[in-house]
């Protein structure tokens, strides 16, 4: 599928999903947002409802498509829409409390280099959101992702079943709350990392 159809298309291609799943997690997450916000993925915009009005707010999404979806919805009223990638970040070290990010690192095309930029780009004290699919702890089902994902991801832009979202994570940051769901089998979850304070190397 084209990124300009997936583009078209996703907002129907989740809308079921949005109503008995996703919008409660993206709920959750928007009150736990602090200071200044970096969404990587913005997509069409499918967390603009539960943000608040005013603050200093990024968008950053891969796909100028999709990008395009969220500039119909408005996206500029709460923020400025980049067109970037999240393994190369266009932002100084430090620069955000906040990282927001939903059904996104299934896609990216670097896991572990987006995984370090997400902690460049944060504060000592910042934090990182999550809302994500990931591989399932059960036997068959991890063997059915794995099977799948070669075909999934030419269908789902990217699209990854099989990944360890959490481990990556957990190299970077420390897992301080996290719900999770599962939806038609699949495991889901949510909730938020806090960054890790490395301790300079002893001279």
């Amino acid at each position: 599928m084209t990124s300009k159809l997936f583009a078209q298309l996703y907002d129907r291609m989740i809308q079921n999903m949005e109503k008995t799943h996703f919008s409660m997690a993206r709920k959750d997450l928007a009150t736990k947002i602090r200071g200044t916000l970096l969404e990587i993925g913005t997509g069409t915009g499918a967390n603009m409802a539960y943000l608040e009005q005013g603050g200093a707010k990024v968008f950053l999404e891969y796909n100028p498509w999709m990008l395009r979806q969220a500039l119909k919805k408005s996206i500029r009223k709460l923020g400025d829409p980049v067109l970037g990638s999240s393994s190369a970040l266009p932002f100084r070290e430090g620069s955000f409390d906040t990282v927001l990010i939903t059904l996104v690192l299934c896609s990216v095309d670097d896991l572990p280099m987006t995984v370090q930029e997400i902690s460049r780009v944060l504060k000592p004290n910042g934090r990182v959101l999550i809302l994500e699919h990931v591989k399932s702890d059960q036997f068959w089902m991890a063997i059915f992702q794995r099977t799948m994902t070669p075909i999934w991801k030419h269908l789902a832009g990217g699209c990854h079943l099989d990944r360890d979202i959490d481990e990556a994570l957990r190299k970077e940051f420390k897992k301080a709350e996290q719900k999770s769901f599962q939806l038609k089998k699949t495991p889901f979850i949510y909730g938020t990392y806090e960054k890790i304070k490395h301790q300079s190397p002893q001279k």
